[in-house]
């Protein structure tokens, strides 16, 4: 299959990328394999969430590999090379946002389910499989199709190929960069937020029947509290009643 299906420009001496970009990149990358040690070699942390977060940081951790290495001149110096990195990079971007998209579900659900039985750990387990299959599997088809737009000879109609490799290792311009990534990423981020108000609401909801229930134990409280008192007093008031009646009586007599 051949991969160049486009000249490509005469080859332009880029610099490499800025030193404090370099750093920034760099403490973005060991935060990320912090997160990976800590949930892996804390057993309290290996639960579904900490699963789920775990899977974004790598795919995070490999997109930042990817874009750093797409800087260095070994890498977009080769076309063959360059794209890869450009297809693998895109990949794990859209696999990150993927896995947010899931945790965002997982709270929603969560919280959805309050008053229904905890889930057991069998049961945690194939959820977390159904995910992994959702959040891998889906920008895996997505690159797959920017792949084979990128590598199909010949003017589309439709869609312009993408051009990864044209000038860098990533799309060449808005236009390109918005079809083939920005709207998936909108998408999700849309779905994210209907997530995040209905959890809102639900938490929200909750709240003001908790409430509700606090409000209904403090009357209660009370009426037993007052009632009792109330009946107490009531309960002597009528014996003394009783016992002046017997007095008056055995004197009358």
């Amino acid at each position: 299959m051949a991969v160049l299906c486009y000249p490509r420009p005469a080859a332009v001496p880029r610099p490499g990328p800025p030193t404090l970009l370099t750093v920034l990149q760099t403490c973005s990358a060991v935060g990320l394999l912090g997160v990976l040690l800590v949930h892996l070699l804390v057993p309290a942390l290996r639960n579904q969430h900490g699963r789920c977060l775990v899977s974004h940081a790598a795919a995070l951790l490999v997109a930042l590999g990817c874009l750093m290495a797409s800087s260095r001149p070994a890498v977009y110096s080769r076309l063959e090379l360059c794209q890869g990195v450009g297809l693998l990079m895109h990949f794990s971007f859209l696999a990150s946002c993927f896995w947010l998209n899931v945790m965002s579900f997982d709270i929603w659900l969560t919280f959805s389910r309050l008053r229904a039985a905890p889930s057991r750990a069998s049961q945690q387990r194939e959820r977390f499989v159904r995910y992994s299959v959702y959040a891998w599997c889906s920008p895996l088809l997505l690159t797959l199709l920017t792949a084979l737009m990128q590598f199909v000879p010949g003017e589309q109609p439709l869609l312009p190929p993408p051009g990864i490799g044209r000038v860098n290792c990533w799309f060449p311009g808005s236009r390109e960069m918005l079809i083939y990534f920005h709207w998936p990423i909108l998408a999700l981020m849309t779905a994210n937020l209907l997530f995040f108000l209905v959890t809102a609401c639900n938490l929200r909801r909750g709240e003001k029947n908790a409430e509700r229930v606090r409000s209904r134990k403090r009357g209660v409280e009370r009426w037993v509290r007052y009632g009792g008192g109330w009946r107490e007093a009531m309960g002597d008031g009528w014996e003394v009643r009783g016992g002046m009646e017997i007095a008056v009586g055995s004197s009358v007599d």
